[in-house]
């Protein structure tokens, strides 16, 4: 029976993207658990807003998604993965400015762009990196990761908005 020792020490030369998804997960996590609150006290925004915003960040995945299949094969899976981080983490940082509703809207596209690449990267090489007899437990183990942070997150991020503000936190 394969353990995931197997799998960690499969083949030391490959990236594995651990730190980039666990980066990303929890930048997910947190801004997508702190926009109910931003769109409440920030925008004084009910349901109808949050629809608009939530529209807003699964049409820019939904693009970049349709992007990357239009592009086809991509050789330098960990440079474009790294790019999508970065222009994330940089979206969240101009998040943390009281914009404008259609700015903040803008945003929320440009970091559901980010997503869609990162998604799309990040299961990609982890599933070309994992040995064929592990990949289901490895997929499993990777979507765990991804979400199951997320009730310790919301917690967490309860206290931090209390003490920061909305768009600090």
């Amino acid at each position: 029976m394969p353990s995931w020792r197997d799998f960690s020490d499969a083949d030391p030369q490959k990236p594995d993207g651990w730190l980039a998804y666990v980066a990303y997960g929890k930048m997910v996590k947190l801004d997508s658990r702190s926009q109910p609150i931003i769109i409440r006290d920030g925008y004084q925004g009910d349901a109808s807003i949050f629809s608009l915003v939530n529209v807003c960040f699964w049409g820019g995945t939904i693009i970049a998604t349709f992007g990357l299949m239009r592009v086809g094969a991509i050789h330098r899976r960990g440079r474009l993965l790294t790019l999508a981080l970065c222009t994330g983490l940089t979206v969240l940082a101009l998040m943390s400015i009281a914009w404008p509703l259609w700015a903040f809207c803008l945003l929320c596209m440009l970091w559901g762009m980010g997503a869609g690449v990162t998604i799309t990267m990040g299961r990609t090489i982890v599933q070309e990196a994992a040995p064929q007899r592990m990949r289901a437990r490895v997929l499993a183990f990777y979507q765990l990761g991804f979400s199951g942070g997320g009730p310790i997150g919301a917690l967490a991020l309860g206290f931090i908005v209390q003490a920061l503000g909305p768009f600090q936190a």
